[in-house]
């Protein structure tokens, strides 16, 4: 019975996967026309995948922090080790905090991986479209 269960829940996380993979677009730079903090990332794990650190490391600085936080997540997601509150909440901030301040030091420092177009927004197209239509 537990085996089961295991291969259920592993079989909704490849499918989330998956989906991720095929369909996925980013929501801050659709909604905002900036790229977001994790940008980059994707690339980034691909690359450390075929053990290209110094790829990984250029497509995006923090890296190195997510394969732990992904074994910390598949850890407590199959119930093998269960992190306290207190843990959980200083790790989500300090994860949060770092990926702010490397975001702003790569935008500060023009990394070439981010882009900065307002005009792709999903609420600049919005906006054009209602001043073109009311005014």
């Amino acid at each position: 019975m537990k085996s089961k269960t295991y291969l259920i829940k592993t079989g909704k996380l490849f499918v989330i996967a998956l989906l991720l993979v095929l369909f996925y677009r980013c929501p801050f730079s659709f909604f905002f026309g900036v790229s977001c903090p994790g940008c980059g990332m994707t690339r980034a794990l691909f690359a450390l995948l075929r053990l290209d650190f110094s790829a990984a490391f250029s497509y995006h600085p923090l890296v190195l922090l997510m394969p732990p936080l992904f074994l910390g997540l598949l850890l407590e997601y199959y119930g093998l080790h269960h992190f306290k509150q207190k843990t959980k909440r200083i790790a989500a901030i300090l994860f949060a905090a770092f990926f702010f301040l490397v975001y702003f030091w790569r935008l500060y420092n023009r990394d070439p991986l981010l882009t900065f177009d307002i005009t792709r927004s999903i609420f600049y197209k919005v906006f054009q479209f209602v001043r073109g239509t009311l005014f």
